[in-house]
């Protein structure tokens, strides 16, 4: 266990740091945090420890990686094209819900929109959404969306779900009357009124069989992944029961200061 209460950004002997690190070019007498790793000094706009063109007189945090000036629409330092700044907006915090440790996770799958051009943010990269109806886009900031027409996954359409019914379910799962999804892929070969949820990651069973993500799994092979996530957890039961854990915490607040 290690102590990972340390500032996004501090000034140590004359330099400015993110998480530890030194921010080169900084300047730390008018250096200051705005939003999250969003900061900036009398010169420049920071992400982080990234140097932006970002105007620093009209610069907007909009989330943890959008921002806009007078004129411009940015993912963190690169300008959005043709995109009204004065219009733009973010449809959710940027990061997903189980993502949000330090410089982690900052990419999976935030959506953005100025009334016309609807643009996400995911694994991939920065995509414009040429399918999807900027007036009813609605992020669930878990990575999935939806419109009057479809159900997204990141930026693509999740074929075949129909939208009425569709909604997430756990994880990356989501589900409609008579399918389950896993991102965008269609699980094949399942009974879709007896589905249930099991408690490895992404896994369910029907009456059947049990399902990994997107492909049914031996009961042998789902057992062993069971054992695994059992396996996790038991330093922290043990732990837990014989006080280890808190003899290790405060030996270790303890010496932090």
């Amino acid at each position: 266990m290690t102590n990972q209460d340390v500032p996004i950004f501090d000034t140590i002997d004359g330099k400015v740091l993110h998480y530890g690190r030194s921010i080169r070019g900084a300047d730390p007498g008018t250096f200051r945090q705005v939003l999250g790793d969003w900061a900036k000094d009398k010169k420049y706009v920071y992400h982080g420890s990234l140097r932006t063109k970002i105007d620093t007189e009209t610069f907007e945090p909009l989330n943890s990686i959008f921002a806009r000036d007078a004129n411009h629409a940015f993912l963190i330092a690169t300008k959005l094209r043709d995109t009204d700044a004065s219009e733009f907006r973010v449809l959710d915090c940027g990061q997903h819900p189980t993502n949000l440790g330090p410089g982690s996770g900052f990419l999976d799958g935030g959506y953005a929109t100025d009334g016309n051009v609807v643009w996400c943010c995911c694994r991939d990269g920065l995509f414009q959404l040429k399918a999807a109806d900027s007036a009813t886009l609605v992020s669930l900031g878990n990575e999935f969306a939806f419109d009057k027409r479809n159900a997204y996954y990141g930026r693509t359409i999740i074929k075949g779900a129909n939208r009425k019914t569709w909604r997430h379910w756990r994880g990356k799962l989501s589900i409609d009357d008579k399918n389950v999804f896993w991102c965008q892929k269609k699980v094949q070969g399942i009974d879709r009124y007896s589905v249930g949820l099991m408690q490895v990651r992404d896994s369910f069973a029907d009456r059947n069989s049990v399902f990994l993500q997107d492909r049914k799994v031996e009961i042998e092979e789902y057992l062993e992944m069971l054992k695994f996530e059992e396996e996790r957890c038991q330093w922290e039961r043990e732990w837990l029961q014989d006080g280890r854990l808190f003899e290790r915490m405060r030996a270790e607040w303890r010496d932090s200061y």
